[in-house]
């Protein structure tokens, strides 16, 4: 609760709209359309639920509850939930999904915030909430906290004294906002002109370079667990993709040229101890143009297992690496980004397939990508928004698809 309540007093990304009750407003193509919703004479309030990925954590102990503390940092991406939250005159709460196959009842997030808020805040009134999903299930991006969040925002400015309570009771205190206003203005992205790359810190380029040949093979998959923190820290290495994460899912912010400055020079120094790194240097390299490098970080993901990179098969499976894999082909070779609100593909094929193919459901749609050596064709299999089609663009170029339709480009 107390992460949720941070979100809201904090997080930026959640932003609202008021619009008049009687309207619902979306965007086409940059035009505002409205449509009929019933009148209750109150207000509705439209909300962005900006997902997160934890660049640390650490679990701490145990809470009487049965609940972990926890330390981490968080980071904001793009992609969002979007909520329309409007008073009703029938009580409780009433939750339409659109786009997931989730359950719209008393067990879901957002009714469970809200009703919490509401019974300790003794608002009779109700409250109709559309959610629209767009963050990925179970994926670790906080999608049901920040659409609680939402909820709870909505909530606070309609019942202040309510939101109160709550904070009274959770022992939440609004000084720790001072300290994460602090903590924010005081990062920084390291850069270093001479290079034009992002280091990972300010020492990073002064230490000496890891030399793989010393460390035995049998110890690299455990680096951390046979060397001392203080010996590690001393070279310029990096475990994992940590920095060219950054660049994946932040693609836009950076120049093509600058993408790739940085991989270059992160390639040489990365040790990928991590079954999660390979398949992210793929996904990158193939933005890059670098086709066929990313084919070969690709079948190192692929065969993460089957050929025991890492010395560790003996402990189980790497279960999130087979999730990087499928990531490698949809968003590494398929090209697919989802960023300030926007579908995009840029597909290229490696010289060692002659096809490949893949479905996403985006927004409810549900949408077939096949990329050969002749023609890539994009087709939208079924239509689960309330729009009845979808937007994307294919190598910068506009499409506009309605159920069953086609589009066919031959540049791969």
């Amino acid at each position: 609760m107390l992460d949720i309540l941070y979100r809201i007093k904090y997080n930026p990304c959640i932003q609202s709209t008021r619009v008049p009750a009687g309207t619902r407003r979306g965007e086409e193509n940059g035009r505002q359309t409205e449509q009929s919703a019933v009148n209750w004479g109150q207000l509705m309030i439209e909300q962005k639920a900006y997902a997160k990925i934890n660049l640390g954590l650490d679990v701490l102990r145990r809470r009487p509850d049965g609940y972990h503390e926890v330390k981490m940092i968080m980071q904001t991406v793009d992609i969002c939930d979007d909520l329309t939250f409007e008073r009703r005159e029938e009580p409780g709460i009433g939750l339409r999904i659109e786009g997931a196959d989730l359950p719209a009842d008393k067990n879901n997030l957002v009714c469970r915030a809200a009703a919490l808020l509401m019974e300790k805040g003794h608002i009779r009134e109700g409250v109709s909430v559309i959610l629209k999903k767009r963050i990925p299930i179970a994926a670790g991006m906080a999608g049901g906290s920040a659409d609680a969040a939402a909820a709870l925002r909505w909530l606070m400015k309609e019942e202040p004294a309510a939101y109160e309570r709550l904070k009274e009771k959770t022992g939440f205190a609004e000084q720790e906002l001072d300290l994460w206003d602090e903590i924010v203005e005081k990062m920084y992205f390291p850069y270093e002109e001479k290079r034009g790359i992002y280091p990972m810190d300010d020492g990073f380029l002064m230490r000496k370079p890891w030399d793989e040949e010393r460390i035995p093979a049998e110890k690299r998959a455990w680096l951390y667990e046979n060397y001392h923190p203080l010996f590690i820290m001393r070279h310029r290495m990096s475990k994992q993709a940590d920095a060219v994460l950054g660049l994946y899912l932040h693609s836009h912010l950076f120049t093509r040229e600058e993408i790739q400055r940085n991989y270059d020079f992160y390639k040489e120094v990365t040790l990928h101890h991590s079954s999660l790194s390979t398949c992210i240097f793929g996904i990158v390299a193939c933005g890059i143009g670098y086709v066929e490098e990313a084919y070969r970080y690709f079948m190192q993901s692929a065969r993460m297992d089957l050929d025991d990179y890492h010395n560790n098969f003996y402990a189980g499976i790497h279960a999130a690496n087979m999730a990087g894999t499928w990531q490698a082909v949809v968003n590494g070779f398929g090209g697919m980004r989802c960023q300030e609100g926007a579908l995009r593909f840029a597909p290229v094929l490696p010289q060692a397939w002659k096809s490949y193919s893949f479905k996403v459901k985006y927004q409810g749609n549900l949408l077939g990508v096949t990329v050969t050596r002749e023609k890539s064709v994009f087709s939208l299999l079924k239509c689960g928004g309330e729009e009845k089609k979808i937007s994307f663009t294919v190598y910068g170029e506009q499409v506009e698809l309605e159920e069953g339709g086609k589009y066919e480009i031959s540049e791969v």
